[in-house]
């Protein structure tokens, strides 16, 4: 669900307890009201913490939070990069094909959304089952 920093760090700290050796990848959908618009936006960096390869979705219908409210996922990329994060921002269709050149067996995905994500899950199931 990911709906509040503390949420986000729980839930990937939890998965790197549980897989210390593996490689997790965090995807990220601000969809849930309070993350579409700013309000966690410097507390969202370090909610990452525990992910090696993080990749955010552009804000869910926008054009519903003023321009000066809104959350600016690449804003939370770059501070990620700068804290020595991979992290980009793209649309869940281009989420698919970065996990497919890039995630090795064993990777863990965390997809992290309150609502279907772009059909990510669907879609990501079939890149990895046919092969394409």
């Amino acid at each position: 669900f990911a709906h509040h920093p503390s949420a986000i760090s729980a839930t990937l700290r939890g998965i790197r307890e549980r897989y210390p050796r593996r490689r997790i990848w965090a995807l990220f959908e601000p969809r849930y009201n309070t993350r579409r618009r700013r309000i966690f936006q410097d507390q969202l960096p370090g909610a990452f913490e525990a992910a090696d390869r993080i990749i955010l979705a552009h804000v869910y219908q926008p054009e519903r939070i003023p321009p000066e409210e809104r959350l600016s996922p690449e804003a939370v990329a770059e501070a990620l990069t700068s804290l020595g994060n991979k992290a980009s921002v793209m649309p869940p269709d281009e989420m698919v094909q970065e996990i497919r050149n890039e995630a090795a067996g064993g990777d863990i995905i965390c997809m992290m959304s309150n609502g279907p994500f772009g059909g990510l899950v669907e879609k990501l199931v079939s890149c990895l089952q046919s092969g394409k």
